[in-house]
């Protein structure tokens, strides 16, 4: 895991600072793809067999009304072929982000029980905030992981260099058990 750990910090490091002089748009952009390239390289880095997709839909129906309607997140990790985890991806978390992830699952838990979760590089939730959220919907959320320590300074922005966190050693690994203890679904 070590060199997982390296390589996937080196790539953040490299992609953020590549965004330095970049526009708004183009930022916010970059890094939501980022983290969903980090959580891809991750789940896949776990070994053979291991195999993530990048924003996949799934046909959900409703049977009482007779329609349906595509919902998906950011990645959903498959292994050995079968679905073992949905992850929705953020740059950094707030609690309407929060919130819009917990409703999309409520949506996917009608078609899969595999776990779901946030992952974000940065936080921006009140700790409050995700208890009562974690707490009401735990039977459809599995919780988030956060990567880089320190909450979110919107005047100290993690593209421009001086700003700049490094995804923390001990967060990586609590992400990386977390996608290692999923039990498969048969």
């Amino acid at each position: 895991m070590e060199d997982l750990y390296n390589e996937i910090n080196e790539y953040h490091l490299e992609r953020h600072l590549a965004l330095e002089n970049s526009s708004g748009g183009e930022i916010r952009k970059a890094r939501g793809s980022l983290v969903e390239e980090l959580v891809k390289s991750i789940w896949e880095g776990l070994g053979e067999g291991y195999k993530a997709v990048l924003q996949q839909k799934h046909e959900i129906y409703f049977d009482s009304i007779d329609k349906s309607m595509k919902v998906g997140c950011d990645v959903d990790c498959y292994k050995d072929e079968k679905l073992a985890c949905i992850v929705e991806c953020k740059a950094y978390l707030e609690k309407c982000y929060l919130e819009r992830a917990v409703s999309d699952f409520r949506y996917l838990n009608k078609t899969t029980k595999v776990p779901k979760i946030v992952v974000a590089l940065e936080e921006s939730i009140a700790p409050n905030a995700y208890e009562i959220i974690k707490q009401l919907h735990s039977d459809v959320f599995d919780g988030m992981y956060i990567l880089c320590s320190g909450k979110r300074n919107a005047s100290k922005p993690m593209y421009k260099s001086q700003y700049l966190k490094p995804i923390e050693r001990e967060l990586f690994n609590n992400l990386v058990n977390f996608f290692k203890e999923i039990k498969w679904q048969q």
